[in-house]
Formats: structure tokens, C-alpha cells, sequence
């Protein structure tokens, strides 16, 4: 046999294998029932995935909380770019947006669920403050409108 020809009957046996596997998820919905909701599936997002983050280690999820801050910071300083001032909100913003632009159509979560720290910049759109409570050392990751950095105080 040659080597063209079972890399045919090798394309057909996977093929095969998966339509099996297909055909017994489908068997079992019609036989016992199950529902199957798509849009877990479909939905997917990074939001949604912050649920199911408990499981990674202390140091995993501090990285994730600096990496999340610092994409704030970055999308705070594009909107600095286009408007010279940056985004005033009360509250953490859930969308970083200026004129014509969205930096950030969703801001990101805690891995745990929490919400990140903000300063209210209202009254001086020149600055801003977003911070992350870190679990394995005492402190906070910071950005602001002068650098991004580990600290020991929050936003004040």
C-alpha cells in the first residue's frame, strides 16, 4: 500500500471517529434529555472566565490583577492621547471609550470576582488612579497618570 493511500484511510478513520463522537452526544440528548445550552459556548469571554480562575495559584492571579491594571492604564492614556484629558468617571468605568474610539469594550475583573479600586477623577480629568489589591505581598499594583507600579498605599 502506498503512502498516499493511507494517509486517505487515515483522513476517513478520523473523519469517522469524529462523526461517532457527534452521533453519541446527539443520541444521548434524544434519549435521556439533556439540555444543552450553546450559549456557554458562544458567550465565552474573558469576563466570564474570571469565575472559574479560583483555581490558579496566589502568584497567578497578582500577575493577572498587574496585567489587567496595566491594560486600564494603557487604554486611560489612549484616551489621554485623543481628548488631552483623561476619562472622569466616579466609578471604575466598565468601557474605556473617547470620541470615536473604544480602547477597551470591556474592562476587566478581579480573578476573584472583586472589583478593582478607582479614583474618583471628576473634579481633575488630568488625572486618574486604578488599582488592584494583591494577595501575596501587602499592597496594591497602581497606575496613574506618572507610572504603574507596585505600592504599598492605594489610589489617594
Amino acid at each position: 500500500m502506498e503512502q498516499k493511500d493511507r494517509q486517505t484511510i487515515y483522513a476517513a478513520c478520523g473523519c469517522c471517529g469524529f462523526l461517532f463522537v457527534i452521533t453519541i452526544i446527539a443520541a444521548a440528548v434524544f434519549i435521556f434529555g439533556w439540555k444543552v445550552d450553546l450559549n456557554q459556548f458562544v458567550n465565552f469571554n474573558s469576563n466570564s472566565a474570571n469565575k472559574y480562575n479560583t483555581g490558579k495559584s496566589m502568584e497567578q492571579r497578582d500577575s493577572q490583577r498587574e496585567s489587567d491594571i496595566r491594560q486600564i492604564g494603557l487604554a486611560m492614556e489612549l484616551v489621554f492621547d485623543d481628548d488631552a484629558k483623561y476619562l472622569t468617571s466616579i466609578e471604575m468605568p466598565t468601557k474605556i471609550a473617547s470620541g470615536d474610539y473604544t480602547h477597551l469594550e470591556n474592562v476587566p475583573q478581579d480573578p476573584l470576582g472583586k472589583s478593582y479600586l478607582w479614583k474618583d477623577n471628576t473634579a481633575d480629568p488630568q488625572n486618574y488612579c486604578v488599582a488592584a489589591e494583591l494577595e501575596g505581598t501587602s499592597g496594591y499594583f497602581i497606575c496613574n497618570q506618572d507610572y504603574c507600579q507596585q505600592e504599598a498605599n492605594k489610589c489617594e
